[in-house]
Formats: structure tokens, sequence, C-alpha cells
């Protein structure tokens, strides 16, 4: 799948303003009107900025609904998986480049007033896949993780059907005070790859 640039030249938002940041299992968009209710959704709860799973939306591409932009990655023919971005008004004129990189994983870029902004959404297989399923996703993550230009800050959003277990020993600079459950393969293939990409998650530390 190849990548895509934005429509119009992009405008650089602020960082430092006030934007909400949301995620989302849909379960399917691949309904009549459930994109539509979605937009609705966010803009009620004032996000500004949320990655779906599980759309079930087939191909890649791009929707305006409103005043929102839906960038998606699924299957070819099958509606199953998929993930999405959301971006709303604001967000969308900011948008510089996305990438539709499997079912499970996409990429956006987007400027803001100091630099970009990478967005990645995800949606992990479920605990009881094939450990060589799990393997070629968190090998792609990190990949597409890694790879994003150096001075870009980074968001990595989705759903990884796992948590982070209440033992922060190896992981401190991964997950925060306010850990829970216990820990499964899954948990263990996310805590890894955040900790090999220097990234933390965010939710354990508040």
């Amino acid at each position: 799948m190849n990548g895509a640039a934005a429509r119009d030249k992009p405008t650089s938002f602020d960082l430092r303003t006030e934007f909400r940041i949301g995620t989302w299992n849909v379960l399917t968009l691949a309904k009549t009107g459930y994109t539509e209710a979605i937009c609705q959704e966010l803009s009620k709860y004032r996000i500004s900025l949320a990655g779906l799973t599980e759309t079930h939306l087939l191909g890649s591409g791009r929707l305006d609904i409103d005043d929102h932009t839906v960038i998606h990655s699924g299957e070819e023919q099958e509606h199953r998986r998929g993930v999405a971005l959301v971006l709303d008004k604001k967000l969308s004129r900011s948008l510089v480049s996305w990438q539709a990189i499997s079912s499970r994983i996409l990429t956006a870029r987007m400027l803001h007033k100091h630099g970009h902004l990478t967005v990645v959404v995800a949606y992990a297989p479920t605990e009881d896949s094939t450990m060589n399923s799990k393997d070629e996703f968190y090998i792609t993550l990190e990949s597409v993780v890694t790879s994003r230009p150096p001075h870009d800050q980074i968001v990595v959003l989705g759903d990884y059907n796992a948590v982070t277990g209440a033992d922060r020993a190896g992981f401190e600079g991964v997950i925060g005070n306010f850990s829970f459950g216990c820990r499964n393969d899954n948990s263990l293939c996310l805590l890894t790859m955040c900790s090999a990409a220097n990234l933390t998650i965010l939710g354990s530390w508040f």
C-alpha cells in the first residue's frame, strides 16, 4: 500500500494548545452511517485525534465527513481487522502525508508550529494468535516507529490486546506507578517494543 500526500498545502497547529486524543475499538464501521455516527460522537467529546481499530473497512483511503477527515487501512476483500485515524477540522488542515501499512497499522504525519508529529494507529493480534503473527506485527510496528524522521514527536494509538502488569521491574521507563493487571504474551511483546523504541505507556503514569 502506497503513501499519500495531503490534498492541500498543510497549515501548522499549535501543540501547546489543548487538544484531546483518544482510541476506540469500534468493532465495525462497515455499515451505513456508522462512520458518520463515530465522527459525531468524537465531536461531542471534543476529540481532536482518534485512533480506531476493528473498523472492517475495505482497502485504504480517505473520507471527508463534515468537519472530520478519516484515513483508513484494511483488508482488500474481507470486512475484518482494519485501522483508521480521525482528525478534526484543525488537525485535518495540518496533515502532510499518510501511509497504509497493513490492515493492522497505518501512520500519518502532521505539521505543527515547531516541527512535525507522527501518529501511528495499530491493532495487535489477540492473545490466542500464533507467535508468528505476533512477531510479524511487532517487527513491522517497531520498524514504522523507529523509521520516522528523527526530530518528529510521536503518538502511538490503538488496541494491543494487552495489559501492562503491576510489576515495573525492567520497564521503569515504559510504565508508571499506575500499571495494573497480570501480564500475558502480548504484554511482554508490547513492553519490549516500547522499551526498544523509547516509548512510554501514557495511561500508566496518571
